[in-house]
């Protein structure tokens, strides 16, 4: 329900950031490349990546994300193939191979077990070409400040707050997100019990599977320490 809701508003919280994108497009060697983007939502940069003449497709469990997708694809002019789809079963995703797979916005969070996750990255490892690469964003959740009321700002936009933060979970390995979006007097509410990522472990089994990985703090190519916010990983198969 709250994801449904969410759906609506995306792009006023989450507009198409053009350092993301920069940031993204630095891995996209080929022209044009087959990109998937993972847990897509509304479709910004599968739309952006399609605009450059790239065959794009993006996978989200979500209807009304894929449905807004589709939408804007189709008023933008633009193919793109939406599919309502599981990450967790990418090896039954597509027969394509790609170029460059994208996976952001802590999204990876959301799969249950460390076990489930390696088996997300081996997926990935075999749906991606020879030297092409893999981007996939966490949160940092070894920050000292993760469970600070202000670890997220909050977002206010076009009459409406979309406010984040996290609890401790008494199941180790575990942390509860919970984030409220209120607009025009209504307030909508979630509690999800998300995977504790933990930064060195992704980054030690990353190393084992690709043949180069890189982490960066932040999409300015930052250097990761304890004290970023996120952790992204680039992998090149």
């Amino acid at each position: 329900m709250f994801y449904d809701i969410l759906a609506k508003f995306y792009d006023i919280i989450f507009p198409k950031n053009l350092t993301i994108y920069k940031f993204l497009d630095n891995y996209v060697i080929n022209q044009p490349s087959n990109i998937l983007d993972i847990a897509c939502g509304t479709g910004q940069y599968s739309i952006a990546f399609a605009q450059k003449g790239h065959n794009v497709y993006g996978i989200d469990n979500n209807k009304n994300m894929i449905e807004s997708a589709i939408n804007k694809a189709q008023l933008a002019s633009i193919i793109v193939t939406f599919d309502i789809f599981d990450m967790m079963q990418l090896n039954l995703y597509n027969i394509q191979i790609f170029d460059f797979i994208f996976c952001i916005g802590n999204s990876i969070a959301h799969i249950k077990s460390i076990d489930e996750l390696n088996n997300f990255f081996t997926n990935i490892y075999n749906k991606l070409k020879d030297n092409g690469y893999f981007v996939v964003h966490i949160i940092n959740y070894q920050n000292k400040n993760i469970f600070d009321k202000n670890f997220f700002p909050i977002i206010s936009r076009e009459n409406l707050q979309f406010i984040r933060w996290y609890e401790p979970s008494d199941n180790s390995g575990e942390i509860i997100f919970k984030a409220k979006l209120i607009h025009e007097n209504k307030e909508y509410s979630i509690s999800n019990i998300l995977l504790m990522l933990d930064v060195k472990q992704i980054y030690n089994y990353l190393q084992m599977k690709f043949s180069k990985v890189e982490l960066f703090g932040d999409y300015n190519y930052s250097p990761y320490d304890i004290n970023s916010n996120s952790a992204i990983f680039v992998c090149q198969k």
